[in-house]
C-alpha cells in the first residue's frame, strides 16, 4: 500500500482517520436528518416501515408500500422515489411526514435539495431538469441537460448540454459558452454561485461566474470525481490510473491554478475506486472509496 501526502503553500491538510461508512444511507447534507427503513414481512407486496430521525431522535414513522429511495433536505422535508419500470413516482412530504404531492416522472436520473432546503432539483431523461418547491409544485423547467449544478439557494444554475454550458440567474440565461469536450463528467458550483468547475475526460476547467470568464484550464490524466469548498476557494479533483488495482490521487487547486495539496494511494482491491468527495462546513475533506472513508482536516 503506497501513500503520498504533500502540503504546499499556506494550506495545512491533516489526515484524521480511515474508517468505514454506511453505504447508500439516506441522510441530509448537514447530516442532521436520516431515514431508517425496515422491511415488513408481507406475502403479497413489499412494505417498509420508514422513520425520520433528527440527530438520532424520532420525528415521524409510517409504513410505505414499495421500496423507496429518499432525498432529505436540511430542514427535514423528504422526497421519496419509487421506481415503476422506466418511470418513477416522486412523493413529497413535509417535516411531519404529511404527504404534499405525488408526481410521475419518466426516465429518472436523480436529484437533490438545495442546502437551504427550499428547492428540489430533479433530472428526467424526457422532461429535463425540473425544480420543485417543498410542496412538490414544479416552479421551473430548464430543459434537456446531462450535467448540472446549482448554488446554495438555487438562484444560480449551470447546465451542460452537448458541448455547451449555460448559466442562469433567477431563471434568466446570463451566459453561455462552449466546452471542448462533450464528455463532461462532473460540474460543481460554489455556495454563492460565483465559481464553477467542471471536468471532462482530460481537463479541469474553472470559471468566474461574476465576470463570465474562464479562470484557467489544466490538463489532468483521467479525472473522475470533483468537489468544491463552500466558499469556492478550493477545488478537489480525484484522478485514477487502473492497473491490477487503482492508483488514485486527490489534488486540491486554489483559484490561481496552484496545486496546494496532493494525496495518493494504491487501493487494496481491484473493485475499489473513489466515487465521491465532499467538503464539510466545519473544514473537513471527505474522500469516499468503495470500502473506506478517508477524512482530512483543512486549516
Amino acid at each position: 500500500m503506497y501513500v503520498l501526502l504533500i502540503c504546499l503553500l499556506s494550506i495545512n491538510v491533516t489526515f484524521v482517520e480511515q474508517t468505514t461508512y454506511i453505504k447508500n444511507s439516506n441522510t441530509s447534507q448537514n447530516e442532521m436528518y436520516a431515514i431508517v427503513s425496515n422491511y415488513i414481512p408481507d406475502s403479497e407486496s413489499f412494505r417498509e416501515k420508514v422513520s425520520l430521525l433528527k440527530t438520532g431522535n424520532l420525528v415521524w414513522s409510517q409504513e410505505f408500500q414499495g421500496k423507496s429511495h429518499f432525498y432529505i433536505s436540511n430542514t427535514g422535508t423528504v422526497v421519496s422515489i419509487i421506481r415503476h419500470g422506466s418511470d418513477a413516482i416522486l412523493n413529497f412530504y413535509d417535516q411531519n411526514g404529511i404527504s404534499q404531492n405525488s408526481i410521475k416522472v419518466p426516465f429518472p436520473h436523480g436529484g437533490n435539495f438545495t442546502k437551504d432546503g427550499k428547492l428540489f432539483f430533479f433530472l428526467s431523461g424526457s422532461n429535463g431538469l425540473s425544480v420543485f418547491d417543498q410542496s412538490g409544485n414544479e416552479i421551473n423547467n430548464f430543459g434537456t441537460c446531462h450535467k448540472y449544478a446549482f448554488s446554495n439557494d438555487g438562484r444560480t444554475v449551470a447546465l451542460v448540454h452537448e458541448n455547451n454550458f449555460t448559466v442562469y440567474i433567477d431563471k434568466i440565461p446570463v451566459w453561455q459558452t462552449s466546452v471542448p469536450s462533450a464528455h463532461v463528467r462532473s460540474v460543481v458550483i460554489s455556495d454563492d454561485g460565483a465559481i464553477l468547475a467542471l471536468i471532462d475526460n482530460q481537463y479541469l476547467y474553472v470559471y468566474d461566474l461574476t465576470a463570465n470568464c474562464q479562470k484557467y484550464r489544466v490538463s489532468i490524466k483521467n479525472p473522475t470525481v470533483l468537489a468544491m469548498s463552500p466558499d469556492g476557494g478550493l477545488i478537489a479533483v480525484a484522478k485514477e490510473e487502473r492497473h491490477a488495482t487503482s492508483h488514485i490521487s486527490v489534488l486540491l487547486y486554489n483559484l490561481e491554478n496552484e496545486v496546494v495539496w496532493e494525496w495518493s494511494r494504491i487501493l487494496d482491491h481491484d473493485y475499489e475506486t473513489i466515487h465521491h468527495i465532499d467538503f464539510t462546513e466545519n473544514d473537513y475533506l471527505h474522500v469516499y472509496a468503495t470500502d473506506d472513508l478517508f477524512r482530512f482536516s483543512i486549516k
